[in-house]
C-alpha cells in the first residue's frame, strides 16, 4: 500500500514555522507570541493525530537558532538573546518535565547584557535523540570535535 508509513523509510525531516522575531508588540496571552505558539501547538497536535500509533516511533525537536532577552524592550518586544527553549516530543520521549537548570531572572543570574544564561548545550539534546545505532564516527561527522557534556535522559528505553 503506497500510503503505508512502514514503507516510507523516512529517517529525518524538517519543517519551518517562521515569524518568531518579536522585536515589538510581542504581547502576552493574546499577543503575537501567543498566536505563533498556538499555531505551533496545533500543528504538533495534528501531526501526532495523523501519525496515530506510528507516533511511538517518532521524535520531534522544535528549536530556534536564537534566544530572547529576559526583559521586554521599549517597543513591547524582546530582542535577540543567547538562550532559548528546545521542545522535544514523541512516543519515546520521557515528557512532562523540564530538562536543564533554571538560572533565574535576577540580574546577577543573567548573562551579560540581560540574557538568560545557557544551561544546556543544544548539541547535548540533538545528540541524545539521534538513533542509538548510529556509530560514533557518524556522530562525529554531525558535530565535529564535540564531546557531550551531560546525559539528559530524554528518551525512554
Amino acid at each position: 500500500m503506497a500510503d503505508d508509513p512502514e514503507r516510507w523509510q523516512l529517517e529525518a525531516a524538517s519543517a519551518e514555522l517562521s515569524g518568531w522575531d518579536f522585536h515589538f508588540a510581542e504581547g502576552a496571552t493574546a499577543g503575537a507570541m501567543a498566536t505563533r505558539l498556538d499555531e505551533l501547538a496545533n500543528g504538533l497536535i495534528r501531526f501526532r493525530e495523523e501519525l496515530g500509533d506510528y507516533w511511538k516511533r517518532v521524535v520531534v525537536v522544535a528549536i530556534s537558532e536564537f534566544g530572547r532577552r529576559a526583559a521586554e524592550n521599549g517597543s513591547g518586544g524582546t530582542d535577540h538573546g543567547q538562550a532559548g527553549t528546545i521542545l522535544v516530543a514523541g512516543g519515546t520521549v520521557r515528557g512532562g518535565r523540564i530538562y536543564g537548570d533554571w538560572p533565574g531572572l535576577s540580574p546577577d543570574r543573567l548573562a551579560s547584557p540581560g540574557d538568560l544564561a545557557i544551561t544546556t548545550d543544544f548539541r547535548d539534546v540533538l545528540m541524545e535523540v539521534l538513533p542509538a545505532e548510529l556509530p560514533p564516527r557518524a556522530r562525529e561527522r554531525i558535530f565535529p570535535r564535540y564531546e557531550k557534556k551531560r546525559e539528559l535522559g530524554l528518551l525512554a528505553g
